[in-house]
């Protein structure tokens, strides 16, 4: 059986895409020519404030805040007050209003038509790191019950431990073993974006990966990859060389 866990953001979306046009929006004049700057340091602040998200000591909404703040401090771009308010505004907006794009539905549709034949013995599922009501958000707004059952979903906000913790790659794997035949002849594949929490993390855990290196062509860390896309149309293909097709 291969055990295909996927993570959501940048993942079976693009966040950064989103993350990009509502900082154009409020500072256009800053960004522009540092798209991977920005994105380098937005990300940075993300993971420092992550833990303080996740167990809701501050809201999405006021992290957005300070991580748009504290990205352009760090980028020396001025901006007027407000700004932050602004941002944070517009990236909510836009995060509601997401949706998987035709390639990553073709993908979704592949692996699910594969599962009906029954001989590849495909099982696939979510692991996501984030806050359980925010995660659970994306999974209903880019419909992934169509392919992949809600019990199949992991979110670290719903647990104590997040990735790359090895737990939660344990967790994952004991989903699987409850299946008729899961525990004797599996291998399982993360998917996801980030080098540090995804592949690195599955790695440890003596998973296969696949990493979706969306956002950089810096491919430093592919030996903890055993494939690497730098495009949804890259990752599908990378998806169907498992099954040599």
């Amino acid at each position: 059986m291969n055990a295909f866990w996927f993570d959501i953001d940048d993942t079976l979306y693009s966040r950064r895409s989103l993350l990009l046009q509502a900082a154009k929006e409020v500072a256009p004049q800053g960004i522009s020519l540092q798209e991977e700057r920005f994105m380098r340091i937005f990300l940075e602040k993300s993971d420092e404030n992550f833990p303080d998200v996740e167990s809701g000591r501050i809201t999405a909404w006021k992290s957005n805040v300070w991580r748009l703040e504290e990205t352009f401090h760090e980028m020396g771009i001025a901006f007027p007050e407000g700004t932050g308010a602004a941002f944070a505004d517009r990236y909510t907006y836009l995060q509601e209003h997401i949706n998987l794009s035709p390639v990553m539905a073709k993908m979704m549709d592949y692996l699910a038509d594969l599962r009906q034949e029954g001989p590849a013995e495909i099982f696939l599922g979510i692991l996501t790191n984030g806050p359980s009501e925010h995660q659970w958000q994306k999974y209903d707004m880019l419909g992934l019950e169509r392919w992949i059952q809600r019990k199949n979903v992991i979110v670290s906000g719903d647990l104590e431990f997040a990735k790359p913790d090895i737990q939660i790659f344990r967790a994952a794997e004991q989903t699987v073993n409850r299946l008729p035949g899961g525990g004797t002849d599996r291998t399982c594949w993360m998917v996801g974006d980030s080098l540090s929490h995804d592949i690195i993390g599955a790695k440890r855990a003596g998973w296969n990966t696949i990493w979706f290196n969306r956002g950089t062509s810096d491919d430093a860390g592919r030996e903890f990859s055993d494939r690497i896309a730098h495009s949804e149309t890259e990752m599908y293909e990378a998806i169907r060389l498992t099954f040599g097709k």
